[in-house]
């Protein structure tokens, strides 16, 4: 590996409605550099914004940032899966001198929209947040047996085997005395109000000057793959490459995973 390189530690960021324990199969193998992964505010073990908030992506930026800077990380290679990826961009772009290596996983670094989407989003985003101020008035206490339902629910929606899925789950529940609560803030249901628009997104990857690896899965999603195909090029250094499996591909198949960015850092 370069010397800077070595100096680095892996900074994980999670996606949307998972948390940090997602990249446990990956730092079962990617063991020689120090693996950070962290909750994002309303995810995990982290914290819920307040009652009056709600979640943007610039917002989980700057927590990033301050998370950096409160462990004192100079140089770090950036991680980020699916949504992460996307915060993992735009810090890049605004921290370039932070950031050794950015890994996207299953990620094309933004979602974008058309300007002329732009007021019909916002009003859909605040319906959006009183419909799930109405489904979600309380959290209700629930019982544990329903626990391996939601196991094979969550495995499901995300193509993974049971296990995986229990790891992201159980991060997200709180069970006390046989029952259980979800711990992610409901907020997060919520549509985003705003949106990059694609000149605005491509503005941020011209920006970020460290070397980028793409790894999509093979059985990913299909807008990931023709965005990221049409957008690598604006990378400075950027590099797509496949793994197997799904929008969780790191998962499922973490070994290989750990192999490709192993050769990526130490290139």
């Amino acid at each position: 590996m370069n010397e800077q390189s070595t100096k680095a530690v892996n900074l994980c960021v999670h996606g949307w409605l998972d948390n940090a324990a997602s990249f446990i199969p990956l730092s079962q193998y990617l063991t020689e550099l120090p693996l950070i992964a962290l909750d994002l505010a309303g995810h995990g073990l982290s914290a819920h914004r307040s009652a009056d908030a709600h979640y943007h992506l610039i917002d989980w930026v700057y927590d990033l940032h301050l998370f950096i800077e409160a462990l004192n990380l100079t140089t770090i290679n950036l991680i980020g899966h699916s949504m992460g990826g996307m915060i993992a961009c735009l810090y890049s772009a605004t921290y370039p001198q932070s950031v050794s290596n950015l890994i996207l996983l299953e990620s094309a670094g933004a979602f974008t929209q058309d300007e002329r989407f732009f007021v019909d989003n916002l009003r859909q985003a605040f319906v959006s947040r009183k419909e799930t101020q109405k489904k979600y008035q309380t959290n209700k206490k629930r019982d544990v047996s329903v626990l391996q339902s939601l196991y094979k629910t969550r495995a499901m929606h995300s193509n993974l085997n049971i296990e995986l899925a229990r790891l992201i789950v159980d991060r997200n529940i709180r069970v006390c005395a046989q029952k259980f609560v979800w711990k992610s803030d409901k907020k997060l249901n919520t549509l985003s109000p705003i949106r990059l628009t694609e000149s605005q997104a491509q503005a941020i990857f011209r920006s970020i000057v460290s070397p980028v690896l793409i790894l999509l899965g093979d059985n990913g999603y299909p807008e990931i793959k023709k965005s990221a195909a049409e957008r690598l090029q604006l990378f400075n250094r950027g590099k797509l490459q496949f793994i197997n499996g799904g929008h969780h591909a790191h998962m499922q198949s973490a070994k290989q995973t750990a192999k490709l960015i192993r050769n990526f850092i130490s290139r």
